[in-house]
């Protein structure tokens, strides 16, 4: 059962969680952290307090949660760890992949199945988001992309849409973020050697 209580000053706010050992293994925790995340969007850093012989729960911050130890603090009667986390500005691979799956979880008894026969699906879906994204190129002119807010959220918002169903694809497919961040570098490396304009006349 969880108990919250809370004190806010100023920007700060303070929070406490009980939950009954009874509930455990249910998936539970995870589920109060994101709702803890999602009430308070708006947090960009995160520093929590638990007991040093509390082991699960340092599994728990730092391997489902994200968080990271920062120190050790003595008291009179008690010894404590200190965990922080920041919350990022910039999503990578692992982050958007993560979110895809969070995402699924909550409609997995109606979507398709995370395997790879799905996995074409999702790539015509991405098609069709790009068609999205073209429409509004054919659409608004580039001063209206570029200069005008509503034009330009909604043009970030479809752009986003084919990410979304890209991290859908990389997970039917079961590529990892390593994998596809490997290969991108890779084919980086290479693409940083090549002469294009060779490889164009040869073209012609």
């Amino acid at each position: 059962m969880l108990t919250p209580s809370r004190i806010s000053q100023s920007k700060t706010f303070w929070n406490f969680f009980f939950l009954d050992p009874d509930c455990g293994n249910q998936g539970l925790g995870t589920q109060i952290w994101n709702h803890i995340e999602e009430h308070f969007s708006n947090c960009s850093r995160w520093v929590l307090e638990t007991p040093s012989y509390s082991i699960r729960n340092h599994h728990f911050y730092t391997q489902k949660c994200g968080f990271h130890f920062v120190c050790e603090k003595q008291y009179p009667d008690a010894t404590s760890f200190v965990f922080e986390k920041e919350r990022k500005s910039v999503l990578d691979f692992q982050d958007m992949m993560k979110m895809q799956t969070e995402l699924w979880e909550k409609h997995k008894d109606k979507w398709p199945p995370m395997q790879p026969e799905y996995g074409k699906d999702f790539i015509l879906w991405m098609i069709e988001e790009v068609g999205e994204v073209i429409s509004i190129i054919k659409k608004k002119s580039i001063h209206d992309i570029m200069d005008d807010p509503a034009v330009h959220s909604h043009f970030v918002e479809e752009l986003s849409d084919v990410l979304m169903y890209y991290m859908d694809t990389l997970l039917r497919y079961q590529i990892t973020p390593e994998e596809i961040s490997k290969t991108y570098q890779e084919k980086h490396n290479r693409n940083m050697g090549r002469n294009y304009a060779e490889e164009y006349k040869k073209l012609r």
